[in-house]
């Protein structure tokens, strides 16, 4: 269960990254 929280938490930060990137 906390590997999910952690696979979320960690998407999240890629796709901001993404974004200010972009």
């Amino acid at each position: 269960m906390h590997l999910s929280y952690a696979t979320m938490t960690r998407s999240v930060v890629v796709v901001t990254l993404a974004l200010v990137m972009v």
